[in-house]
C-alpha cells in the first residue's frame, strides 16, 4: 500500500475520488487514537483526524497529495533534531552495531545524517511545488519512482563510498540489510 499509494492516489484523482484517502486515513487515526490512554495524544490524533475530513472535504486533491510531504516532514524533524541534539541519528545506528568507534567515523555519521536530511527537504520542496503546479503526474512520478530510487543510490553509493573512505573497517562493515534489520530491531534505543 505504501508504494503503491502515489498511484492510487493518482488515479482516484482521475475520477474525481481525492477525497477517499484522507477519509480512510482519518477513520485508522481516529481508531488509532481511541486505543490511547494519554489524553493529550488521544484528542491531538482526534484533532489531525478532523484536519484530514476537513481537508478532504475542501481541498481533496491537496489533502491526498499532503501525506507522502508529511511523512517527509517527520523524517526532516527526526534526522535533523539529532543533528542539533547529538549523537546524530546515524551515530546511533553506528552505535548498536560498534562500541568502539573513531572520531573520523563519528564525523562522517554526523554528516550523513546531514545528507539524508537535505535529501528529504529536497523532497518536500520539488512536492510542494508540484502541489502548487497543480502538476499531478509529476507528483505522483516522483513519489511513486523517483524518490524510491534517490534514496536507494544514496544508500548505496553511500555504502560505497564507506568501504573507499574507511578501509581500515573493512570486513567489519554490516550489509545494508544487517543495518536496517539492527535499526528496525533496536528501533526504540533510536528514539
Amino acid at each position: 500500500m505504501f508504494l503503491g499509494y502515489p498511484f492510487i492516489s493518482y488515479e482516484l484523482q482521475q475520477y474525481q475520488y481525492s477525497a477517499v484517502i484522507p477519509f480512510v486515513v482519518s477513520m485508522f487515526v481516529v481508531s488509532r487514537a481511541l486505543k490511547l490512554e494519554d489524553k493529550f495524544r488521544r484528542y491531538g490524533l482526534i484533532g489531525i483526524a478532523s484536519l484530514l475530513c476537513i481537508g478532504a472535504l475542501f481541498f481533496s486533491r491537496i489533502a491526498s497529495q499532503m501525506f507522502p510531504v508529511m511523512i517527509y516532514l517527520v523524517l526532516i524533524w527526526y534526522f535533523g533534531r539529532t543533528l542539533i541534539h547529538p549523537p546524530s541519528l546515524i551515530e546511533r545506528f553506528v552505535k548498536l552495531q560498534f562500541s568502539d568507534i573513531p572520531p573520523e567515523v563519528l564525523e562522517y555519521c554526523r554528516r550523513l545524517t546531514m545528507v539524508w536530511t537535505l535529501l528529504f527537504v529536497g523532497i518536500v520542496l520539488v512536492s510542494m511545488m508540484l502541489i502548487m503546479m497543480d502538476n499531478s503526474w509529476y507528483f505522483t512520478l516522483l513519489h511513486g519512482v523517483l524518490v524510491w530510487v534517490l534514496m536507494a543510490c544514496l544508500a548505496v553509493s553511500e555504502h560505497l563510498y564507506r568501504l573507499y573512505r574507511f578501509p581500515f573497517m573493512k570486513g567489519q562493515t554490516p550489509s545494508i540489510k544487517e543495518t536496517f534489520q539492527s535499526a528496525i530491531q533496536s528501533r526504540d534505543q533510536l528514539l
